[in-house]
């Protein structure tokens, strides 16, 4: 009986992944990272919601098609847009696949990422998901003075099965 050996090691935008068994255009959805805000959005839930909903959709198709106009890096789209309703925010985002998934891996990695944020923190006012093949990060305290919500975070480390 042969025990495979597998190691992953998340910092920021950087990760390294060290297997004896062969990952390479496999879409893994474990182990993931999820760091977030502790701060959540409470009275623009619905509508925060619905806003980060349509943008990361928006970047998963532009990304997976590698039609990314902003950035000569394939698979790798970021955004920032002014999102005003009842307050005012910059709505930073950005995914990221790794190149050797095929578009259609990278569009379902990505859409991994979101069924993790969904369920962990979708209201937050920032997080990051990190999969094995790709990661999505959004964040609406960028350029707001005094802001302490990136001070403050919450980290889920999801172990191998």
């Amino acid at each position: 009986m042969h025990l495979s050996k597998e190691a992953v090691i998340y910092y920021e935008e950087f990760m390294v992944r060290y297997s004896d068994v062969s990952f390479s255009k496999v879409v893994d959805s474990t182990p993931y990272v999820a760091k977030y805000s502790n701060v959540s959005f409470t009275s623009l839930l619905f509508a925060f919601r619905r806003v980060l909903s349509d943008k990361v959709e928006q970047l998963i198709i532009l990304t997976a098609s590698k039609s990314s106009l902003s950035s000569s890096t394939s698979y790798y789209f970021k955004d920032r847009t002014q999102v005003n309703q009842l307050e005012s925010y910059p709505l930073d985002t950005m995914v990221q696949c790794s190149p050797d998934l095929d578009p259609g891996n990278c569009g379902v990695c990505l859409r991994l990422a979101v069924k993790e944020m969904t369920e962990c923190c979708n209201n937050a006012r920032w997080a990051h998901i990190f999969l094995p093949k790709c990661l999505l990060k959004y964040d609406t305290t960028r350029l707001q003075s005094g802001s302490s919500s990136k001070r403050l975070l919450k980290v889920s480390i999801i172990q191998f099965p």
